[in-house]
């Protein structure tokens, strides 16, 4: 029953073309921040990995540092589900040795806003490792 509703939806997402871009595993949450980006009521900010591969954040337009640091949580533990990764992610960790940056400035404060740090649609925002001084 439940392969039947996947691969019908499955189909329903391949025939449109506003939901053709969306991974067959899509989840609720992923599809709804898929269509507010497609009528502009969410923004994608591009996160840059440290080997070049960018992942896209789908966002609400007023969202904050912390928000772009659960999309990013969400983006990796989806993707390791569909590739077969490890799905335990120490997130405090992570966050305790990387940081984001854009345009030369540390987005370091989570409750400002990502306009209050300049980023708007297409963003680039680059995940590097934290080098800080002892």
């Amino acid at each position: 029953m439940v392969s039947v509703v996947r691969d019908r939806l499955h189909a329903l997402f391949s025939s449109d073309p506003l939901l053709r871009d969306l991974h067959r595993d899509a989840t609720l949450d992923e599809l709804t921040l898929h269509l507010f980006a497609e009528y502009g009521q969410a923004k994608t900010i591009l996160v840059i990995r440290g080997d070049g591969e960018p992942m896209p954040i789908i966002l609400k337009q007023n969202s904050t540092v912390m928000d772009l640091k659960h999309g990013i949580q969400k983006y990796v533990n989806h993707r390791q589900k569909r590739t077969g990764g490890p799905t335990h992610i120490s997130w405090r960790y992570v966050w305790k040795q990387h940081l984001l940056i854009s345009n030369g400035e540390k987005l370091d404060d989570d409750r400002k806003t990502l306009e209050e740090y300049g980023l708007e649609n297409k963003a680039e925002v680059m995940f590097v490792k934290n080098l800080c001084e002892k």
